[in-house]
């Protein structure tokens, strides 16, 4: 069982394996991911698997079902434990009702058939792996790094809140991968570069590879790195992509031997730890209760190399003896020889990375290390489990799906993606061909038959979903008005409180100063500026630190002395907060402001009109003389200012000075002042005025041409 959310609608898939395989029972629509509904969607989702054979379905017939689920696969956060603890509390019901004499079993046989094994998804680990290697990487950077700024941080305004090493073997694959960036990436260059030299890309994409790419990509990162592959690639692409910001990215993190340390790091701790570890959890023969022992072997492994590493730096660890690192061009690569600096850091991060990896080892799969209780599997336990698969990556590849589905088809329905996905992942189809026509044509008449009632079922839940987050907002909008009402009352208590205590509201510094000296001892003066405190901080709206309303220390009283400290400067901020408000308020309310803001508005709109007179600058010159006498195209304003119209018509001779005089419009007047040449031109009928031009502005602006 897995979950997701897709365009904020959260959904939940179930699988089942059996000797014959894996095979999906359901996937819905709930309103959230919580235990109980998974618990409730369980139930659901074989009642619902029963009605095709038997549209009344009985409960002890749903229950003797449930009963048989006696392994979980998860990825064990909060939400499926609480899970698992509900299902064992349903189990322990439900026995006494199907199972024949339960009462005169023993405790320890109830236990055994009660308890759900609760089994971690392997491909998790490498998951979390992947997460606790990057956490130690940015802080083994931060170290390293000294407080001076590594990789594109140095050339570039760069908030990096990741570790570099991670973000720079991204950035590669972002810049020449598979899923390269469609703007500023350069795969097809990089590619066409590798057929000329002989070789192929070994980046991966990240999008439907969720576990392991970091240490996989690290690895081909280095390989092409250290081959001069991006520095070639780089050299040879146009300028605009050697400029942009992406491509400049991945060159300064590629020149920081931190960095490269980092992904030389990444890559050595892929050949010779996850990637067995992948290798292992792929192989059909192991079971799950198998793993124990490599998980074992794996913790013992990174206990040793964690405070010495050189059998990693050396190429001669073997985790484990069936899966041994594979001698390829990637892992050659890894090993060559390199520069003092690239080898110290590369040792450095990998001994960091180890230490956190040890962790998450240790607490993850701490039920398959010795002393937890699938280390040493009893004969039942293993019978058991023996079609449990070693990871849960079934159900992300029906998410996958799901994706799929929904980008296709937006609108489609919970219930009708169900059909499809289950359909391809149970090989129904297969299935059918393999019935004979009486069994196939009698489970097609009852599937037929039961469909009202599914779609029926369907969406009566969608319905009740919509009721119940209707209510959910309701409640809290409930709640937020209960709060607000609290909040009344509290500033009114507040406030009788002060005024009953100190006689006054204390509204600047010298008001505390009046309230101290008023005060004839130390108790009465603490209860004053409690007072003060306690009603400011009910009336505060952000404005003021919620530290200064503080009123103790460390399990403590504050002294006397900094209460008054706390309660002027909770006056000095909310000072400075209503300045700024009403110097803003009359900011936006001073005519002078107002006035301005219309003027750049007039402004604004007139640049933006501006656009529909000006067209391309010509490349070519002006024909100056050779124009008289042509017929031109010539694109102007149309009179209601609202179009651009082109006009044909015949160029007379250069304006005279009574052309200029008569027929100069005013709005070019500007031009003849700066000296421009004006000419005479008439338009075709309709029109039969003349009218004069600059028109070497208008043909440098795209206005005029030649007909």
């Amino acid at each position: 069982m897995d979950g997701t959310s897709k365009k904020h609608v959260p959904y939940i898939a179930m699988l089942a394996s059996t000797d014959e395989g894996t095979y999906g029972i359901g996937l819905s629509e709930v309103q959230s991911e919580t235990a109980e509904i998974l618990l409730q969607e369980t139930i659901s989702a074989v009642e619902q698997l029963l009605t095709i054979d038997d549209v009344s379905a009985q409960q002890d017939k749903i229950n003797q079902l449930l009963l048989k689920m006696k392994n979980t696969m998860t990825d064990r956060c909060i939400i499926n434990k609480k899970f698992v603890q509900l299902l064992e509390e349903w189990r322990e019901n439900a026995l006494p009702k199907v199972i024949e004499s339960w009462d005169e079993l023993s405790q320890t046989v109830k236990d055994n058939m009660t308890i759900i094994n609760d089994l971690y998804c392997g491909k998790h680990l490498v998951l979390n792996l992947q997460e606790y290697a990057g956490s130690a990487l940015s802080d083994w950077e931060t170290v390293e790094a000294a407080g001076e700024k590594i990789g594109r941080e140095k050339h570039l305004l760069w908030n990096r809140k990741e570790s570099a090493t991670l973000l720079a073997i991204r950035t590669v694959c972002e810049a020449f991968g598979p899923d390269a960036n469609a703007q500023a990436g350069s795969p097809v260059e990089f590619g066409d570069y590798l057929d000329e030299v002989g070789d192929k890309s070994r980046l991966k994409a990240y999008r439907g590879n969720r576990f392991n790419v970091p240490f996989v990509n690290g690895a081909a990162v280095y390989y092409h790195h250290h081959h001069g592959h991006i520095s070639a690639v780089h050299k040879s692409l146009p300028p605009h992509k050697q400029k942009n910001q992406l491509t400049r990215s991945v060159m300064y993190d590629l020149e920081d031997k931190i960095v490269i340390g980092g992904i030389r790091a990444m890559g050595i701790l892929n050949s010779h730890i996850t990637l067995p570890l992948m290798r292992m959890l792929d192989k059909h023969d192991i079971s799950v209760m198998d793993t124990s022992k490599y998980y074992a072997r794996l913790q013992t492994c990174i206990n040793k190399w964690m405070d010495d590493p050189q059998d990693l730096l050396d190429d001669s660890a073997v985790m484990f003896s069936d899966f041994v690192p594979a001698r390829d061009d990637v892992h050659r690569a890894l090993y060559a020889e390199v520069d003092e600096v690239v080898e110290f850091n590369t040792k450095q991060a990998i001994i960091i990375i180890l230490h956190n990896m040890y962790v998450c080892v240790t607490r993850q799969v701490e039920d398959h290390l010795p002393g937890g209780k699938y280390a040493t599997p009893s004969e039942n336990l293993e019978k058991e489990t023996q079609t449990c698969p070693k990871d849960n990556v079934a159900a992300e590849r029906v998410f996958a799906g799901l994706d799929h589905l929904k980008r296709k088809s937006p609108n489609i329905t919970a219930l009708a993606m169900q059909g499809i996905l289950l359909w391809t992942m149970n090989k129904t189809a297969s299935f059918l061909d393999e019935c004979s026509p009486e069994k196939r044509n009698e489970l097609i008449e009852k599937a037929v038959k039961s469909r009202k009632s599914v779609v029926k079922s369907y969406h009566d839940k969608i319905k009740k979903i919509k009721l119940n987050r209707r209510k959910e907002v309701e409640k809290r909008m409930k709640a937020k008005e209960a709060k607000e009402l609290l909040l009344v009352a509290q500033t009114v208590n507040n406030t009788d409180n002060v005024l009953k205590t100190c006689g006054f509201i204390c509204k600047t510094t010298d008001d505390v100063d009046k309230l101290v000296s008023n005060e004839t001892d130390d108790s009465s003066t603490r209860d004053a500026l409690l007072s003060q405190i306690k009603y400011y901080k009910s009336v505060n709206r952000g404005v003021v630190k919620g530290s200064l309303f503080f009123v103790t220390s460390g399990g403590k009283p504050v002294s006397t002395t900094e209460l008054i400290v706390k309660l002027k400067e909770i006056l000095h901020q909310l000072h400075v907060g209503e300045s700024s408000a009403s110097q803003a308020e009359s900011t936006c309310t001073s005519p002078e402001i107002a006035a301005s803001k219309e003027q750049s508005r007039a402004e604004l709109k007139e640049k933006l009109l501006a656009k529909l007179n000006r067209g391309r600058k010509r490349k070519c010159p002006f024909p100056a003389e050779n124009i008289l006498g042509k017929r031109v195209r010539h694109i102007c304003m149309s009179p209601d200012g609202l179009n651009l119209v082109t006009y044909k018509g015949r160029i007379i001779r250069e304006s005279t000075a009574k052309d200029l005089e008569e027929i100069m419009e005013e709005e070019y007047m500007c031009y003849h002042k700066k000296g421009y040449t004006f000419y005479t031109l008439i338009y075709d009928p309709p029109y039969d005025q003349l009218f004069a031009y600059p028109l070497k502005k208008e043909w440098d602006d795209g206005l005029l041409s030649i007909m």
